[in-house]
């Protein structure tokens, strides 16, 4: 499997074929810039301008293939030269106040080492069921930093059957163990989606709701009730100690069965309704969101109007790439709206315009 610096070379030779100035790479870690320069100038035969900064790289010498600086101000001077178009490269670690003067440079970022990372698991995919996985996760690869992706497509390409490799590595993304992923009448992007909103319900389940479900467990007459008892324990394991590795136990379908409400022992003589059977918790989505903000501003109220400062904090942390809270994973937003958790079906909403 290719590494991140191999991956991150082809990605610069795919931009700078069609970039007029150059292309500037922001943010990424755990790279060498000037190895990968330098082995995209021996590839391509052709020279580069290169400014890095926030790397440690020291200034050197120019030769036949490379100059090299460690300054932004080289790269904001080589980029005004026409006969450097295409040429110029500039790796940008933190963001820096002359950033703008870079504007017309094509921007490289994880997310483009996200997508050829997973391109090339589609080309390689050697059945339709896998081709239509890789599709809807490179759909919805937003969710899951690189080292996550990296992380679990490597597991994938080291067990000689992919396809179970996929169900049984899903714990590697943060999300519950799915089986039946790659079944033909199964869309696997809806899957993914209802995966990571049964992560984010049950995480959170109030008290209350959580002691409903353990003791609807305890009286349930299902015939893999030691299963559900097991699942449940082992998600309280994982929110309470935050060990990815403890999703690896746990299987979708049984976990989904968590929240329809089991089935009570019947008691003789007792026909009365039993009041702690759990209700299923409703995520409340992005449509549903729009129309309660809606309502918020026409008829504002001093709860309301705190809940919307609440929820727009919570939507700028989230599209904040450069937080260290978002380094694994785009976090889910936090807190409930009405009792219910709040949960955006997709990272590039138009929530993200609200906030710039």
């Amino acid at each position: 499997m290719k590494s991140k610096q191999e991956i991150l070379v082809e990605v610069l030779d795919d931009k700078l074929n069609y970039a007029k100035v150059g292309v500037i790479v922001r943010g990424i870690t755990e790279i060498d810039p000037v190895e990968a320069v330098r082995r995209l100038a021996v590839k391509s035969k052709r020279k580069y301008y290169l400014s890095s900064v926030g790397y440690g790289t020291e200034k050197q010498p120019e030769d036949d293939i490379l100059a090299i600086s460690n300054m932004i101000e080289d790269a904001v001077r080589w980029r005004s030269k026409t006969e450097l178009a295409g040429r110029v490269i500039a790796f940008v670690k933190n963001d820096s106040d002359k950033l703008h003067s870079l504007a017309e440079l094509d921007v490289v970022t994880t997310r483009d080492l996200s997508a050829k990372l997973i391109d090339e698991r589609i080309a390689e995919a050697n059945n339709a069921p896998t081709e239509k996985f890789w599709t809807a996760l490179k759909a919805t690869s937003s969710y899951y930093s690189f080292d996550v992706l990296y992380e679990f497509v490597q597991a994938v390409s080291q067990c000689p059957d992919e396809n179970e490799a996929i169900a049984r590595n899903m714990w590697h993304l943060g999300l519950l163990c799915d089986y039946d992923i790659l079944n033909t009448n199964i869309k696997p992007e809806d899957r993914l989606a209802r995966n990571r909103e049964l992560i984010i319900i049950i995480g959170q389940l109030s008290d209350e709701s959580r002691k409903k479900i353990s003791s609807a467990l305890t009286r349930s007459i299902k015939e893999n009730n030691a299963e559900l008892q097991d699942a449940y324990r082992l998600l309280q394991e994982y929110f309470k100690y935050g060990r990815k590795d403890t999703l690896r136990q746990l299987s979708y379908n049984v976990v989904q069965q968590l929240f329809i409400a089991p089935k009570p022992k019947k008691k003789k003589g007792n026909n009365k309704k039993d009041d702690d059977t759990p209700i299923t918790v409703q995520p409340l989505k992005s449509k549903e969101i729009e129309k309660l903000i809606a309502e918020s501003i026409v008829e504002p109220t001093e709860e309301t109007e705190q809940t919307m400062h609440d929820f727009f904090e919570e939507l700028d942390k989230r599209y904040d790439e450069d937080s260290e809270e978002n380094k694994d994973t785009f976090p889910t937003i936090g807190g409930t709206f009405e009792n219910r958790p709040i949960v955006l079906e997709n990272h590039n909403t138009q929530f993200r315009k609200i906030i710039g």
